[in-house]
């Protein structure tokens, strides 16, 4: 989608007559195509980040490694089974279809995508930025070595 986009910036500022394919430009064209492109991304791929979310602040909430481990070896010698224990204690672990449902439970489908505006706008941002500024340099250092194999 990326390249997809930034080639038809290009293409459409070539019709116009405006494309100069200087080095602003190219990182303006690249920053916005990258942008764009990661922003979409980032909403699309909201719903699988928030269950994801879900699934590791639950782990956080359950007790640490050691105090677990300790609670299976005394449920253990009174006789208990585990299953009894881990629903007992809340230490069930959750598939992330469940947690999915859960939050379309709570709050439908705008649960799951709760967030994506900030995503896509900090990866609008971080995309543009990242990318803008790559391209902007691998054309300069191109230029550079061109301009080196014309002296010699």
């Amino acid at each position: 989608m990326f390249e997809h986009l930034k080639e038809s910036i290009k293409h459409y500022r070539q019709k116009l007559g405006t494309f100069t394919g200087g080095l602003t430009e190219t990182a303006l064209i690249t920053a916005v195509s990258a942008g764009a492109a990661g922003s979409i991304a980032a909403v699309i791929t909201t719903p699988v980040d928030v269950v994801k979310t879900r699934i590791m602040l639950s782990a956080a909430d359950e007790s640490s490694e050691a105090a677990a481990k300790e609670k299976v070896e005394k449920a253990q010698k009174q006789g208990q089974s585990l299953d009894k224990l881990a629903s007992k204690k809340g230490m069930t672990k959750k598939s992330g279809l469940t947690v999915a449902r859960e939050v379309m439970r709570e709050g439908g489908v705008k649960g799951l995508f709760r967030g994506g505006a900030l995503r896509a706008a900090w990866t609008a941002l971080g995309s543009g930025l990242y990318l803008g500024v790559y391209e902007t340099g691998r054309v300069w250092l191109g230029d550079q070595r061109q301009s080196q194999e014309d002296a010699h």
